[in-house]
């Protein structure tokens, strides 16, 4: 587990950039196969990165446990896997701990209750993003949502009740940017493309 005493330290780093490859590399495959941007190609090879780093976090990182099944859940739950780099990243999501621990004849640590909590934060999160565009323009609500504070929130919770360390809710985060940088790249991206006027909230 990491600590705060190491916060700074390079340990501490890669932990943070392996999760904002995690998002990112998720979005990626999302907007591939949603959207038809970027490779399909170099989607399927962050499929199998993604679900090795993924799984390797689960197994031997409690914390990590509890946050990343957390995710999984979310979007197995609402039916976001939904296409055959998703498929193959979740069997080496779940295989990666399976071998580890087998070999190391270990089981993995978990937290229900944290975990009950961060699904339940995830499954709101996803239900708010998929709606987000039937209200209003603006408004809290509609920020709240499309840029998922649900689980920010929780995650937060979580840190300053001592569950978690710090470090925790930063690479939380830096996932969560990742993942929202890959999406206003490829709509970026899109617009340029079609020639189209597209249009999202500001963070402000």
């Amino acid at each position: 587990m990491l600590t705060t005493e190491t916060l700074l330290s390079w340990q501490n780093l890669l932990f943070v950039l392996g999760y904002a490859f995690l998002g990112g590399g998720i979005k990626y495959i999302d907007q591939v196969f949603d959207e038809k941007v970027f490779s399909k190609p170099v989607a399927f090879v962050l499929s199998v990165l993604c679900g090795l780093l993924m799984g390797y976090f689960i197994a031997v990182d409690f914390p990590s446990a509890t946050i990343l099944i957390s995710i999984v859940l979310g979007v197995a739950i609402t039916r976001k896997i939904d296409n055959i780099a998703f498929y193959v990243g979740i069997l080496l999501v779940l295989g990666t701990p399976l071998f580890i621990r087998l070999s190391q004849a270990a089981t993995v640590s978990l937290n229900m209750f944290s975990i009950f909590f961060l699904t339940v934060a995830a499954l709101i999160d996803e239900w708010g993003n998929d709606e987000v565009e039937r209200w209003g323009t603006n408004g809290f609500v509609k920020k709240f949502f499309y840029f998922r504070f649900t689980m920010k929130i929780m995650m937060a919770v979580l840190v300053f009740t001592g569950i978690f360390q710090p470090v925790y809710l930063i690479a939380f985060l830096a996932f969560d940017g990742a993942y929202g940088f890959v999406d206003w790249y490829s709509q970026r991206f899109l617009r340029n493309r079609k020639g189209l006027l597209y249009s999202k909230p500001s963070l402000f």
